[in-house]
């Protein structure tokens, strides 16, 4: 029953890690897709909102949410809730003219 409890518990941190769409890895934050499809082909991510069931980003802790599934909110800025569409998830990349190469954006 422990092995069961122990598959259950990994497949759902496992389930919450792929909704986060960034993270704040200076600050523990996480953007997370809270409500809305997310969809990952061909080694792509999307997020799909319509009408009826809206996408929404929440800005909350990640340790909290991926470890127990809790939302608990930054406070930082209010939900992102997203017109009726499908959106690609892009890690977005910064140019550094210091070291002239292209980097992953630490928020």
């Amino acid at each position: 029953m422990a092995s069961l409890f122990n598959f259950l518990k990994t497949f759902a941190i496992r389930k919450r890690k792929m909704r986060i769409l960034a993270r704040g890895e200076v600050s523990g934050h996480a953007h997370v897709l809270v409500k809305g499809k997310f969809i990952s082909r061909k080694g792509k991510s999307y997020v799909r909102s319509t009408r009826r069931r809206p996408a929404v980003i929440r800005h909350l802790h990640e340790q909290a949410y991926v470890l127990t599934g809790q939302e608990i909110a930054t406070g930082e800025h209010g939900d992102i809730v997203l017109l009726p569409g499908k959106y690609e998830v892009v890690q977005q990349l910064e140019y550094d003219p210091v070291t002239g190469i292209n980097r992953w954006v630490w928020d």
